[in-house]
């Protein structure tokens, strides 16, 4: 199995406040450094849009860590719900049960129901429905 966690935030600034928050809570869950996770989540937003869809972010971490997982973060930055799955992977050996997560998650119908996500226990539901 893999990692997943939840946040929601009722009211945030910036994109960049997001990304300051769950980098620190990567660090907590991953032990993966604060700044590094910061570094990768720019890197990777250097090389692109990470927008999968409106209002729907999926950024990625790459590590050699054997951990690997989801982060879910939905919050409301200038009134509108906005939501950003970060993924923590290891490309060289990509979690089965994540990858089986991810081909199943993401199309419309499942980004919606990551979106109405309010809590850790609908988050789980949601990955074990999978």
């Amino acid at each position: 199995m893999f990692k997943y966690n939840f946040l929601f935030l009722n009211e945030v600034s910036s994109k960049e406040e997001v990304d300051i928050l769950v980098s620190q809570q990567i660090e907590k869950t991953y032990g993966i450094p604060t700044t590094e996770v910061r570094k990768k989540i720019q890197m990777r937003k250097a090389l692109g849009s990470v927008q999968v869809s409106k209002n729907f972010e999926l950024p990625h971490i790459e590590y050699d860590g054997k951990s690997q997982g989801v982060f879910l973060v939905n919050y409301f930055l200038q009134e509108d719900l906005h939501s950003s799955l970060f993924l923590i992977v290891n490309p060289k050996e990509i979690n089965e049960d994540l990858e089986k997560f991810l081909k199943n998650i993401l199309d419309e119908t499942g980004l919606e129901s990551l979106r109405r996500c309010k809590n850790s226990n609908e988050f789980e539901k949601i990955i074990k429905g999978v």
